[in-house]
């Protein structure tokens, strides 16, 4: 019977660890009546074994014959003296790790404890195989997904290889720092950028507050020079003065973001009138994305009108959120703003109290719209007294937005089913009608016959007012007769019943979000969220007629 340290089996490859007082060895079971002596146990006593003391020096305590199969192993003993006064040694008996191709031996720092070991720490492939360029395409599909910072922080101390790839400078391009994401102070902020100065090209510092000086965002756009995209949201610091100089200093900027940083009208605030004009006139054609969402600001109007005198070359405009100091309606002159800018692709007006300015109708006409137009957003928050634009004003809009992709009218109750079908996009994809009263008609359904080949996203959630209503909106969205490409479905608290939802489940199978929480229509245990496994064991129980 093979016996050893409480029983268990012996295992040159597998350390044993045990605790015995005295600094003696530990003697074997061979005093015992009944034990006998194993084959491993008779060639361990013939292997060479080192017994290292570290509380004494060259501590060579013996050494026997070498044994060919085995190997070397390694005894490390400390000791340790306890409350009561007694000694008490720690062994830990190991095999000495043979070096191979892939290893290399590591110097470890000394230990502040008396515990201390030599060992050779296997790198693998990683650190001497993979080529350099196949680990930068590595690098470079993580930087995309999960940002720069804090992974190439953290790569870098792995080895010689990943430190030496993590510092290639195409992966620096887009660096995120924006609060909470990233936690650091503004002295590691500034020797980030001085050490990437080449490199970056988009620079995130959203979320930074009170907390970034105006020293620090001037040292900022002298050292990163070459900048093409600026995102300043929440940083409450930034004036009028610091916006135009950091567009002196970063003449090829192309992007900016300062929303958020207005909660009060000053004559030096970034978005005023004098500034805007500033900022489109110096950097003219270059200026393709501009964010003021979230600002309380005064002279909306004159700003709109700057902006379309301006930036000729805009695609992104996003005016989100603002609100005027005496929290009245804003007046746009669309038609100004479709002349000045006719290339956007994004015009983002969610939660902004307007009105279309009047003009006569030959100047309606003379408009020549948003023809490059992808994405609008009028929505409102619930709740509040302003209704939303209705459909003379969303057609003003939208008259030449031919290439529609998403359209936005969550709380828009002025905005009718029969003003949607008139929308000259014939391939929208997202379409978001949620708490949207005046969509939820008999021709609402019509609308999803329109789409329902190309819309991959609908909200129409909160819609309680008909169940016959979204019974057949749904219906129709599910017998589209092309394969319908729909893949959410938002109908959280609408009047559905489940037969409509057993033909969506049937119909679509790109479906892979489903939304039926507080859905009163239908069955118990089926009202909640369905995502990518619980929505195929729901589709698999209603084929099993479960639910019925």
């Amino acid at each position: 019977m093979e016996r050893g340290i409480l029983g268990v089996k012996k295992d040159p490859k597998n350390p044993i660890l045990c605790f015995i007082n005295g600094g003696e060895w530990p003697s074997d079971d061979s005093k015992d009546e009944d034990f006998v002596a194993s084959d491993s146990e008779t060639k361990f006593s013939s292997e060479t074994v080192k017994v290292v003391d570290i509380n004494k020096s060259g501590s060579d305590v013996r050494n026997d014959t070498e044994s060919p199969r085995v190997g070397k192993f390694v005894i490390t003993r400390t000791s340790k003296a306890n409350d009561k006064g007694t000694t008490k040694d720690k062994f830990v008996f190991r095999p000495k790790r043979q070096p191979n191709e892939h290893t290399k031996k590591v110097k470890r720092k000394k230990s502040t404890s008396n515990v201390s070991f030599e060992t050779n720490d296997v790198i693998g492939p990683w650190g001497s195989v993979i080529p350099f360029d196949v680990l930068l395409l590595i690098f470079k599909y993580v930087v995309k997904s999960d940002g720069v910072l804090p992974f190439l922080k953290r790569a870098s101390l792995v080895c010689g290889l990943w430190k030496q790839v993590a510092q290639h400078q195409s992966l620096w391009s887009h660096v995120d720092v924006s609060k909470p994401k990233v936690t650091m102070t503004e002295v590691e902020l500034l020797s980030l950028c001085q050490k990437n100065s080449g490199s970056i090209r988009e620079l995130n510092l959203g979320g930074w507050g009170n907390s970034l000086t105006l020293a620090t965002i001037s040292t900022i756009a002298d050292t990163c020079s070459r900048l093409t995209g600026l995102n300043l949201s929440g940083c409450q610091n930034v004036t009028g003065s610091i916006l135009r100089s950091i567009v002196d200093k970063c003449p090829k900027l192309n992007g900016i973001d300062i929303s958020q940083i207005s909660d009060r009208v000053t004559s030096d605030g970034p978005v005023t009138c004098n500034t805007i004009r500033y900022v489109g006139e110096k950097l003219g054609y270059r200026l393709v994305r501009l964010s003021i969402a979230g600002n309380i600001l005064s002279g909306l109007p004159g700003i709109i009108i700057v902006i379309s005198e301006t930036c000729h070359e805009l695609r992104e405009l996003d005016m989100s959120n603002v609100a005027t100091k005496d929290r009245g309606n804003v007046t746009i002159h669309v038609e100004k703003l479709q002349q000045g800018c006719s290339k956007l692709r994004v015009l983002r007006l969610a939660n902004v109290t307007m009105r279309l300015s009047t003009v006569p109708l030959s100047d309606q006409a003379a408009s020549p719209g948003f023809p490059e137009l992808e994405e609008l957003s009028i929505a409102k928050k619930n709740g509040s007294y302003f209704q939303g634009l209705d459909n003379a004003s969303m057609e003003r809009i939208l008259k030449s937005s031919h290439k529609l992709k998403l359209l936005d009218l969550r709380g828009c109750s002025l905005i009718t089913a029969s003003g949607l079908v008139r929308i000259p996009a014939w391939d929208l994809e997202h379409l978001f009608l949620s708490q949207c009263s005046g969509a939820i008609t008999p021709d609402l359904e019509l609308v999803m016959r329109k789409w329902g080949h190309s819309l991959v996203q609908v909200d129409l959630s909160w819609n309680n007012q008909s169940g016959e209503v979204v019974d057949t909106a749904v219906t129709a969205l599910a017998t589209s007769p092309s394969h319908s490409p729909l893949r959410n479905l938002d109908l959280c608290g609408s009047a559905v019943s489940f037969d409509p939802v057993k033909s969506i489940l049937c119909c679509c199978s790109n479906l892979n979000i489903l939304n039926l929480s507080s859905c009163r229509g239908l069955p118990r245990g089926i009202k909640r969220v369905y995502q990518n496994d619980d929505l195929d064991k729901l589709r698999a129980d209603v084929e099993a007629s479960k639910h019925d």
